[in-house]
């Protein structure tokens, strides 16, 4: 298994390049409802894909695990606890968070769904992140060019959810 000192002896900063294809991911989960409706859940997550030290989250999302598209999370270790409460029968109010042991951020995902008629449904939720921001590189030759932030300038990350923008949405479904 890789562990974050290889990382950084492998970083493109060192002149050598990262191409580890083998990892291992694991989740774990326990789930329980009450006789009122009420649904709980929580799941641990273990991504050997990923880094335990934000800083090396540049140089790992330049793997093939997050390249070819198989993994996006970029710390290790996760935690997602969550419920669904049915305030009444067409109103329902869930959320859940996602917690990363890796760098103590973390991110909420509020959503509220209404029963407008059989088969019919309005929900609105969101996404928001909380940790600590990235700061600017001053080692810009030295950073690792990655996927997920091209275009911007290069970045030292210190927490995941913290690089996060808040996103909203609204849906309208119909099932037939």
């Amino acid at each position: 298994m890789r562990n974050d000192d290889d990382l950084r002896a492998e970083s493109p900063a060192a002149g050598t390049s990262v191409d580890r294809e083998a990892y291992a991911r694991l989740s774990a989960g326990i789930d329980y409802s009450l006789s009122n409706g009420t649904y709980l859940y929580a799941e641990y997550h273990f991504n050997g894909a990923g880094a335990d030290d934000p800083a090396l989250y540049n140089l790992v999302a330049t793997t093939p695990a997050y390249t070819d598209g198989a993994v996006y999370l970029l710390g290790r270790h996760y935690f997602i606890p969550g419920l669904s409460w049915p305030v009444t029968p067409l109103w329902t109010v869930t959320a859940s968070a996602l917690l990363s042991f890796s760098d103590g951020s973390w991110m909420l995902a509020p959503l509220v769904d209404y029963n407008v008629s059989e088969n019919f449904y309005l929900s609105a939720g969101g996404f928001a992140g909380f940790g600590q921001r990235p700061l600017a590189d001053p080692m810009v030759a030295a950073a690792p060019a990655s996927p997920f932030f091209a275009g911007t300038a290069p970045t030292i990350l210190r927490s995941e959810f913290g690089t996060y923008p808040d996103t909203f949405y609204a849906s309208l479904r119909y099932y037939f």
